[in-house]
């Protein structure tokens, strides 16, 4: 017969083998794409699902949650789940059970910018906290998150049309990011934003390398780029989208065959997405105006830095 605390011991192990990883949810679109690549990757590795904690858009106004456009995996962590690993506490059981093994550090926050390699090791209970922006985290899944980010809704009015003329041409999308690259002073001091300069070197590259390109430009700023950013190639303004719908934008940068992005997370990941076998990616040579963060582990190495 089975003793009772026997039977604790089996439910206890049991229930703790049911691997619970939560990874916050915060920032623009692409942080949040980051954010939930990596907690992707945990669920494959430990055969579980994972949930996500929204709860930092009550206080965080400058971007909304932007996952749910995509065909994503996971839940949304409710208040109990995220109290217990991200400030838990050992039961009297958990001493008594699992003293030797007790795992007390289920918060995990991001302390450094670069790739954390012991982060891919975890295979208990973890709240994941912070950007993890690099594609060592994620790479060998990009089958996957090239599924779970695909739209639910098909791209329809205009920029279906659009979507029509990037497919038929050798579009090159144009990312720039200005609005809160300028007004917000945290954002100022860490990124900059990247200079008209920068923009034509990296079309004229794009110009050597490939014939009758068509750009496709895409900002938070259209009237600037409209002044300041031509071509003698055929150059269409992205502005028929506002914030609301930037999933489209970055959808749309991901179906042109070569693009030039922003330091930003945002286009990168419609670069990333870019599935064309011959694309060419051009990102900015300094990604960060504050020389304190590393980009090293941030651009794949086939990508080429202007």
């Amino acid at each position: 017969m089975i003793s009772w605390y026997n039977h604790i011991v089996f439910i206890a192990q049991y229930e703790r083998r049911k691997v619970l990883i939560i990874t916050s949810i915060y920032g623009g679109l692409g942080n949040q794409m980051f954010q939930y690549a990596l907690g992707r990757k945990l669920a494959i590795i430990t055969n579980q699902d994972f949930k996500y904690d929204l709860t930092a858009f009550k206080k965080y106004k400058v971007h909304q949650y932007g996952l749910s456009s995509f065909n994503i995996k996971g839940s949304i962590a409710i208040d109990s789940e995220i109290k217990k690993l991200k400030y838990q506490k050992p039961t009297i059981l958990d001493l008594l059970l699992f003293h030797k093994n007790l795992n007390l550090d289920s918060y995990i926050k991001e302390t450094i910018f670069s790739f954390d390699k012991s982060v891919l090791k975890i295979v208990d209970d973890v709240y994941l906290d912070g950007y993890w922006q690099s594609e060592k985290y994620f790479l060998d899944i990009r089958k996957e998150l090239l599924s779970d980010f695909s739209l639910i809704d098909e791209v329809i009015g205009e920029g279906a049309n659009y979507l029509e003329k990037i497919n038929q041409t050798n579009s090159v999308s144009i990312h720039i990011r200005r609005g809160d690259y300028l007004s917000n002073n945290q954002a100022s001091l860490i990124h900059g934003i990247c200079s008209k300069d920068y923009y034509i070197k990296s079309m004229t590259y794009i110009e050597s390398q490939i014939k009758n390109p068509i750009y496709f430009v895409f900002s938070d700023d259209q009237a600037w780029v409209k002044k300041e950013i031509t071509s003698k190639h055929p150059i269409y303004y992205m502005d028929f989208n506002g914030p609301e719908k930037n999933y489209e934008d970055l959808y749309l940068m991901s179906q042109c065959k070569f693009n030039i992005i922003a330091n930003s997370s945002f286009s990168w990941w419609g670069a990333w997405l870019n599935e064309h076998k011959n694309k060419i990616v051009i990102a900015p040579k300094q990604w960060f105006q504050n020389f304190k963060y590393s980009d090293d582990d941030l651009i794949p190495p086939s990508w080429i830095r202007i």
